[in-house]
């Protein structure tokens, strides 16, 4: 259970995922909470030894890749010059056929042991027959270009599916919040109106009480309860007004603090978002699996019997620059990420604690602010559920006295008795027309305000508000770190058999390439 403990620090609501895992209270540390700052580049440094091992290795694969990039070029120079040497050697047909006869007359003309030497040298040119290292490290080619091709594959699903309604749920809960503080500031200012018809009627019958007194004798009605309710009501007027002044603050800070986020959120990160969801991330998902299998392929197959090394070389280097993307972003990033996602489930409450207490500078909202976080965040503290409470804790506006005022059996008969008035009959007794205005507006105003009142008391509890909370802990606790740890396995996979792919086909090539030339 949620709620703020001694020395300031938030324990956290950590809620059970539908897969059933759960990251234990054991793991929360009251300094980690403290420090984790994630608007500050402070808190990301220290997340970087993480992400070392997959900086390293992709640094590597973007060694391989430059180098092979290099030896690529290198190879292509080289098949140019010697075709240009074969091509000036047959633009000579003179130069050719003396050559050859030359060849012939030394073959055939030669002493016995003289021919003996020539074709055992002959023999020495031809290719050596395979040997068993060489045969090894071509099945393990074939195998790990097997593998690559078939974890790229599953990891392309996994990194669909991982990430299907993530951005879709978050704008839903965004959704949620945004109607929930809109229903909360139309029934602040419906209460408000209300609030305000009431005390300008009280204010108008309390300056004609005498002319009112005289008007409800006419119409035969003497029971003292009907004035004692018009006092009770004057009296109340501070309470009132009071009331209303909370009313006004409590509206100005939900629009400052909630709904302004919530449409800046929606204007700057919901469209580009929503796009990368439903088109993007399937376009930058494929493009990364589909060239890391086609250049796995290519890898694997060229590097068996290295027929053409240069395209062997290109093939290779393609290899390299996607596995160094998927070290960089998989064991790299994605590390980070999960660690980010895990620290985000465990010390959000206490970060929105401490934002609120920085950022804040009105100390009477920042009051409002840290007392309306206490209540949602100590959900093993038991509130008082009696009506008002609730918007007494958030919103700091203590309508109970009003609440228990309309409640008494004076006021109900007030009302009832004005609602019965024929507002004709009042202004024939000489009543003032402001005054039977009043009398009408009065009694509309009192019959809804305790719906009004138990609404809007409602819509700010605990009871409203916290499967809003749980929701959004959920989707930090459980889809996102869910999320997270699913890419994280499937990058981390491919790159790490792409890596290992990488190394033999290099390691294939060099040693063709270095055999060819002895």
């Amino acid at each position: 259970m949620a709620g703020i403990i001694d020395g300031g620090f938030t324990t956290p609501l950590l809620p059970t995922c539908p897969n059933g895992d759960a990251i234990p209270i054991s793991d929360f540390d009251a300094i980690n909470s403290v420090n984790f700052q994630p608007n500050s580049w402070d808190y990301y440094k220290e997340i970087i030894p993480s992400t070392i091992p997959g900086i390293v290795l992709g640094a590597l694969s973007l060694l391989g890749f430059i180098f092979f990039i290099i030896w690529m070029l290198v190879q292509y120079c080289a098949c140019c010059a010697s075709c240009c040497c074969r091509a000036n050697r047959n633009e000579d047909p003179e130069t050719t056929t003396q050559f050859i006869k030359e060849q012939q007359r030394s073959s055939f003309g030669a002493p016995p042991g003289t021919q003996q030497s020539f074709g055992r040298s002959s023999r020495s040119l031809q290719p050596p027959p395979t040997s068993g290292c060489t045969r090894f490290l071509q099945v393990l080619i074939l195998f790990l270009t097997l593998a690559t091709v078939a974890c790229s594959g599953w990891g392309m699903y996994e990194s669909l599916q991982s990430t299907d309604s993530q951005v879709s749920n978050f704008w839903s809960l965004v959704d949620t919040v945004e109607e929930k503080a809109y229903n909360t500031t139309k029934g602040l200012q419906t209460l408000d109106s209300s609030l305000a018809i009431l005390e300008t009627s009280i204010n108008t019958l309390d300056s004609d009480s005498a002319a009112l007194d005289e008007a409800f004798a006419a119409l035969g009605n003497t029971n003292p309860d009907v004035s004692n309710a018009i006092n009770s009501l004057s009296d109340a007027m501070p309470v009132i007004e009071g009331v209303r002044s909370g009313i006004g603050s409590g509206i100005q800070a939900i629009d400052d603090y909630l709904v302004t986020t919530i449409d800046d959120l929606q204007a700057d990160i919901q469209p580009p978002s929503e796009s990368f969801e439903s088109t993007g991330r399937y376009i930058a998902i494929a493009i990364v699996f589909a060239l890391t299998i086609i250049s796995a392929l290519g890898s694997g197959l060229l590097s068996l019997r290295v027929k053409h090394p240069v395209w062997a070389s290109a093939f290779v280097a393609l290899l390299w620059l996607f596995v160094t993307l998927l070290m960089l972003l998989g064991v790299g990033l994605l590390s980070g990420v999960r660690v980010v996602s895990k620290d985000a489930c465990l010390y959000s409450e206490t970060f929105a604690v401490n934002y609120a207490k920085d950022k804040v500078q009105d100390p009477q909202k920042k009051e409002w602010i840290l007392n309306a976080l206490n209540y949602y965040f100590n959900a093993s503290e038991v509130v008082d559920e009696q009506p008002g409470a609730a918007l007494k804790a958030v919103v700091n506006v203590d309508i109970r006295e009003i609440y228990r005022l309309i409640q008494t059996p004076e006021v109900a008969q007030l009302t009832a008795f004005l609602a019965s008035v024929d507002p004709d009959i009042l202004s024939a007794a000489g009543v003032p027309p402001t005054t039977v205005t009043a009398v009408q507006d009065i009694s509309s105003a009192i019959v809804p305000l305790s719906a009004t009142l138990a609404e809007i008391d409602y819509l700010v509890s605990r009871r409203s508000v916290q499967p809003v909370y749980e929701g959004a802990k959920s989707l930090i606790c459980c889809d996102f770190s869910s999320a997270s740890d699913d890419l994280y396995l499937a990058w981390t996979i491919v790159g790490c058999i792409g890596f290992v792919l990488g190394f033999f086909c290099s390691i294939r090539i060099v040693r063709h390439t270095f055999s060819n030339k002895n």
